[in-house]
């Protein structure tokens, strides 16, 4: 359906935000909410502008993001304010989902881009009849609230689906209990616990150290951005890594940044470790990867948050504390057995993890589509 259009410049009042305030002068219990370019995320004491308007992120990497505003607010550095000209003629919320959308604004610049005024004042609006724009967006916010009910599920299901491998992890420790297993403090099982080197950078004849911004989450290595570092000659064979060793985060900086985290090394290919971590490699009778999946189970569970101590902006385990922690060690066939079941287990979480995540994808992208449908005078015939 073919709709008259305006320019948005005839539709709306361009108005600056207060490019005297910025972040810094939040009030942690200021009354009146204030939007800067991420959005609404401080608060002031005071307020500048009062009932309904778009807000446009105006400066930075997400330039032309929106954000709906109404009752008492003010607008801050690196924003511009739209106010309708005419109410009867345009909708705040119909506006609001057509502009919602960063491909549609003109940016300039590069490294800190930013939306051309000019520009903005030419995107063509499709303007049906005020009645019809308040039942486009009737429709899209009923179907949205569907998507998002949806999307809460899968959330939570993906929640869920990430407790069950923790979950195997804890019955390790109930199954010690039961079978009598074993406990043995993590010094009495350990043949090597060497803390790493540190070199300059050197991009051309480096060798390759990896750092604990190579350590994902799940405890596998992420190889993409591995440092090239010059190393003494009288380190390179004792700290080459060796397939099968653990790598423990001893150190980090950043108060939400909780050391102790692990990596299992599953390649044979030469890297060495860096400062701030130590290797650890188990004794004869210890499988490495049950050790290691002991050691991840207690950063999963919190153990080593209470084994941290802060420096001047570093954080650190205590090691020494840390080597006295008890793993239940079952023969050694047993454990073999017992890694098999969680690899198995792991390999079918992430699958699970995966699908999931594209499913919220899909539900992002049928938000996409539907505002495509609204905007072309099909949405009210949409049935979902």
């Amino acid at each position: 359906m073919a709709w008259p259009t305006k320019k948005l410049g005839e539709i709306v009042d361009f108005i600056s935000g207060n490019q005297n305030i910025n972040k810094g002068k939040a009030i942690s219990n200021g009354r009146y909410p204030a939007y800067s370019a991420s959005g609404q995320d401080i608060f002031l004491d005071t307020y500048e502008q009062e009932g309904l308007a778009i807000i446009i992120s105006w400066i930075g990497a997400r330039c032309g993001k929106c954000f709906l505003a109404n009752g008492k607010w003010t607008a801050i550095a690196n924003t511009q304010i739209l106010k309708i000209k005419n109410e009867k003629e345009c909708d705040y919320k119909y506006l609001f989902y057509f502009l919602n959308d960063e491909k549609k604004w003109p940016r300039i610049g590069g490294a800190q881009p930013y939306i051309s005024k000019n520009g903005a004042k030419k995107i063509k609006i499709p303007l049906p009849p005020l009645k019809i724009q308040k039942r486009i967006v009737a429709r899209i916010e009923e179907l949205f609230e569907k998507i998002d009910k949806t999307k809460e599920l899968r959330q939570k299901a993906q929640e869920e689906t990430a407790a069950i491998f923790s979950s195997a992890l804890q019955e390790i420790f109930v199954r010690a209990r039961k079978e009598k297993w074993a406990q043995v403090e993590l010094d009495q099982i350990l043949e090597l616990k060497d803390n790493g080197v540190w070199g300059p950078e050197d991009l051309q004849g480096g060798t390759l150290v990896l750092r604990s911004t190579n350590f994902n989450n799940d405890g596998t290595i992420d190889f993409s951005n591995v440092a090239l570092r010059k190393i003494k000659p009288r380190y390179l064979k004792e700290k080459k890594l060796q397939r099968g060793d653990i790598l423990l985060e001893r150190s980090g900086g950043g108060e939400n940044q909780p050391v102790g985290r692990v990596v299992y090394y599953d390649t044979n290919e030469i890297y060495y470790f860096g400062n701030f971590l130590t290797r650890l490699r188990p004794t004869r009778g210890v499988y490495s990867k049950f050790l290691f999946n002991i050691l991840f189970s207690f950063h999963q569970q919190g153990i080593t948050n209470y084994l941290q101590k802060q420096t001047t902006g570093i954080r650190n385990l205590r090691f020494k504390e840390y080597l006295q922690l008890e793993i239940p060690l079952p023969p050694l066939p047993e454990q073999k057995k017992i890694v098999a079941y969680l690899d198995n287990l792991r390999e079918k979480v992430e699958k699970l993890k995966k699908f999931q995540e594209e499913q919220l994808k899909d539900l992002e992208g049928l938000k996409k589509s539907i505002l495509d449908k609204a905007f072309k005078g099909e949405l009210v015939k949409l049935n979902l």
